[in-house]
């Protein structure tokens, strides 16, 4: 079960991050989540900071920017200023003890309020979002000021929480933080993207290295197909692994900016995969297309 949350929200990012919503109206889209309890949801966090909200703004027509200024690192690395992002799909959480929905962007932060947030790092290449961009895990916020007011799937945490009794109004902070710091601890921290232009950088810094050929342009549903979108996803065949190992002939799923490739063309590319084995790669930078022409110069930076 580990692994089908973040696949779930991953696959939604690669396609909702990507996007920018057209000015037409469009119905609320719903998501399936597993359910997890608030102690099993940390465990997929790439980054845990206690922060304070700064503001929000609308993304696009049915999205919503969170920005908080960091004070602490409970785990990972995230910057001084974060950018949560959410739309207005309803996820419908699945194998719980009762039916939960919740609209992922329905939350209200006060300013000057500390809050502990559990995050998961969704920086990608070639999205109009901030390259320090985040989503929230489970909507899971703690106050930090007055922990019984914490949520997660939009309701009262002490629902959810097996081993924390955020129910007593008596409960402190000094009792959380250091809780989650140790559950946390060993989390798989976000590897973001890789910001230098340097071929050998990008090459480097890359799991995998694949040379392509691209074929149709694939989308999951049409209400995703939007005219203003950042990058198409396609399906491409490994012609052959460059560096990484994955067999000739099997079938990826990338996303590429809009209009970079087509369809019959042969390319190389930078990428890694969403999960460890999954067929969905993201592409590690904003230049990790190159030129079947480059082949020569990149196999003698990977084997000097």
């Amino acid at each position: 079960m580990k692994k089908i949350l973040p696949m779930l929200i991953l696959s939604c990012v690669m396609l909702l991050s990507a996007c920018e919503p057209t000015r037409q109206e469009q119905s609320p889209i719903s998501l399936h989540v597993i359910y997890l309890t608030f102690e099993e949801a940390l465990t997929y966090a790439t980054d845990v900071v206690i922060a304070q909200y700064v503001g929000s703004r609308p993304f696009g027509e049915h999205m919503t920017e969170f920005e908080f200024a960091v004070l602490d690192r409970v785990f990972g690395n995230a910057p001084d200023r974060i950018f949560v992002y959410a739309d207005s799909s309803i996820a419908k959480v699945m194998g719980g003890e009762r039916a939960i929905s919740y609209n992922l962007a329905g939350l209200n932060f006060t300013q000057g309020t500390n809050y502990l947030l559990a995050l998961e790092c969704i920086s990608l290449p070639l999205t109009r979002k901030h390259d320090d961009a985040f989503l929230f895990i489970g909507n899971i916020v703690v106050d930090l000021d007055n922990p019984h007011n914490s949520t997660m799937y939009n309701e009262p945490l002490f629902y959810h929480s097996a081993e924390l009794n955020f129910r007593s109004r008596s409960f402190s902070s000094e009792q959380i933080v250091p809780f989650v710091r140790e559950l946390t601890k060993n989390n798989t921290p976000a590897r973001g993207f890789i910001r230098s232009e340097y071929i050998g950088d990008v090459l480097s810094g890359s799991p995998y290295v694949l040379l392509v050929e691209i074929n149709e342009r694939w989308t999951l549903f049409d209400g995703l197909n939007l005219p203003e979108r950042t990058t198409d996803l396609y399906r491409v065949t490994v012609i052959q692994s460059l560096k990484g190992e994955i067999d000739a002939g099997y079938e990826l799923l990338v996303g590429f900016l809009v209009g970079s490739v087509q369809t019959g063309e042969q390319h190389i590319i930078a990428s890694e995969p969403a999960d460890v084995g999954s067929y969905l790669h993201s592409l590690t930078s904003r230049n990790s297309v190159f030129g079947v022409y480059q082949l020569d110069e990149i196999m003698s930076i990977l084997n000097p």
